[in-house]
């Protein structure tokens, strides 16, 4: 079997802080990418970080729109996180989230959570800590985005766990069994 790509990233920055974009084209038969704007579009951003969710969507959280990463050099944190819904229609493929209070630029990260959640931390665009007397100062505090298919009404869409019935720990030689969504009472 052979892997064909189907999207590419493409970003950038310089030290002079001009605006980058970071956009995904299709691949498809020589098929040209669409021109900046056309709606297949993020919001501009470098240094951002992107996680894979469960229910195939991409999220697109943390950077900022201009300069580049590192020793200062990142100008106007990216506060709205974007969701990447790759199997709706070209031009609505992007859907930005309510927004952060916390700029997260350079040494930010997020990552997927067994529950589903994603957790966002770090910031440090300095040599150093350094958490005051600068642009961005040092960011320790944690953040955690639930998606919305966490919110209750989908409860009965998620596979439900039905043996072990406790919090019991699994070890070795012993079975987990769930019913899939489509068994979900």
């Amino acid at each position: 079997m052979r892997w064909i790509s189907e999207r590419s990233i493409c970003s950038g920055g310089e030290t002079e802080f001009p605006q980058r974009i970071e956009h995904l084209w299709p691949h498809q038969n020589n098929r040209p990418k669409p021109a900046v704007g056309s709606g297949d579009d993020a919001l501009a951003r470098v240094m951002g970080d992107m996680v894979l969710l469960p229910d195939g969507t991409v999220l697109i959280i943390n950077g900022v729109s201009a300069g580049t990463a590192g020793w200062e050099y990142g100008r106007n944190p990216v506060l709205s996180p974007v969701l990447y819904q790759p199997n709706d229609p070209l031009a609505s493929r992007f859907q930005t989230l309510n927004p952060s209070q916390i700029p997260r630029v350079y040494h930010s990260t997020a990552i997927l959570l067994r529950d589903g959640r994603v957790l966002v931390s770090g910031s440090n665009p300095h040599t150093y800590y350094n958490f005051s007397g600068v642009i961005y100062p040092t960011e320790l505090r944690l953040e955690a985005y639930s998606p919305a298919y966490l919110d209750g009404t989908y409860s009965n869409l998620r596979p439900k766990i039905i043996s072990p019935t406790s919090q019991a720990k699994l070890g070795m030689g012993r079975s987990l069994w769930f019913n899939s969504a489509s068994q979900a009472p």
